[in-house]
């Protein structure tokens, strides 16, 4: 008796960690080699993941559970692979004399038909209805594999589907029906692709109200033709290499992150010549200043805010967020460091706001 184990195997440099998000084999079924078992879901993408030997498939996660680079998924008991090839031919003849005399309601469920992402999206593509492929997956559903070989069949004459449809005026209609108008309420876990979406849909909206409310106003003034909006992470920006002639960002560095790794973005962008320009709250230079300033930031003006606004929170986080933000000489070593040169500052009302500049020789 061999067994060969199957282990999450590395995807990416970013992911790690997969759901099993469904099992296509059945468990102590018989497979062959590079067949896919089970679908692995990250929150990047969804990929198949093959047997890496021929013979019986011994289940060891479980659909659902969230496994990590290197764990231990499944088992093939390759002393069964000698049959496989016959288990597999017997398979397939008993489902063709079986299929038209054996009703589909009785032993379909919710994964009936049903194609895995990689199949729906091959489907999808040529135009070929789920309804009309058969799934050898695990509870019927449509693998892959299965989405292929509709693919080929689908590209030979058309002679026999239109004598099939003759043949069955609308047995296949009521099973259809039955199933997807099926008003049986189900609860499911949300997936881990799923789940960062949601998380990037909720900063989308947020984002993209103020970016569309500056838009707007720029538009009020007359400001169009020349100017382009666009929604990007400050840490990883899409743009290439020396591409801008100046990069600013207002009242906005206090919001993100990782600091620094905005600040050498900004320099990434930067032609050789030009300038990044920070503008933010920063520390007073006066201590008697600073005293009054931290009174009015931590008690007037939550105050306000909740007196005005009901939201006496949101004006607490701009207090603080003002306070452990890089004074004036940490964030000019900041900028310093991520590459810039000629760096200094300007304080205005007395250092409450400073405006860096930097420029990339």
């Amino acid at each position: 008796m061999s067994i060969v184990e199957m282990r999450v195997p590395t995807i990416g440099e970013s992911i790690n960690e997969v759901t099993l998000s469904q099992w296509l084999k059945a468990d102590g079924a018989i497979i062959n080699m590079d067949e896919p078992i089970c679908e692995f879901e990250s929150d990047k993408a969804t990929l198949e993941f093959p047997a890496e030997a021929a013979g019986k498939l011994i289940y060891v996660a479980k659909e659902g559970e969230d496994l990590k680079i290197g764990d231990l998924v499944a088992k093939i008991d390759t002393s069964f692979a000698g049959s496989t090839a016959e288990v597999k031919h017997v398979e397939t003849s008993v489902a063709f004399e079986e299929k038209p005399a054996t009703p589909e309601p009785a032993t379909s469920n919710y994964a009936t038909g049903t194609p895995s992402p990689a199949a729906g999206k091959i489907l999808a593509e040529k135009g070929i209805d789920p309804a009309s492929v058969s799934g050898t997956g695990k509870d019927g559903r449509i693998t892959k594999d299965d989405a292929q070989k509709a693919q080929s069949q689908a590209s030979q004459p058309a002679t026999q589907p239109a004598k099939v449809e003759e043949q069955k005026p609308a047995t296949a209609a009521a099973p259809i029906s039955a199933t997807a108008f099926s008003r049986t309420e189900r609860r499911e876990k949300m997936s881990r692709m799923r789940r960062t979406i949601a998380n990037r849909l909720v900063s989308a909206k947020n984002n993209a109200a103020m970016l569309t409310t500056g838009r707007d106003r720029l538009l009020d003034q007359g400001l169009t033709g020349n100017l382009l909006f666009a929604q990007v992470n400050a840490e990883s920006q899409p743009f290439p290499n020396n591409h801008f002639d100046c990069v600013t960002i207002g009242f906005g560095l206090r919001n993100v992150t990782h600091k620094q790794r905005a600040l050498e973005e900004m320099f990434r962008v930067l032609r050789p010549g030009g300038r990044a320009l920070v503008l933010e709250f920063s520390h007073p230079t006066s201590q008697a200043l600073s005293k009054l300033y931290d009174l009015y930031s931590f008690t007037v003006l939550p105050t306000l805010g909740r007196l005005i606004t009901s939201d006496a929170d949101s004006y607490r986080y701009l207090a603080e967020s003002i306070r452990v933000h890089p004074d004036q000489e940490t964030l000019k070593q900041m900028m310093e460091q991520a590459g810039l040169d000629s760096v200094e500052y300007f304080n205005l009302t007395a250092g409450v706001v400073a405006l860096h500049v930097g420029r990339r020789l």
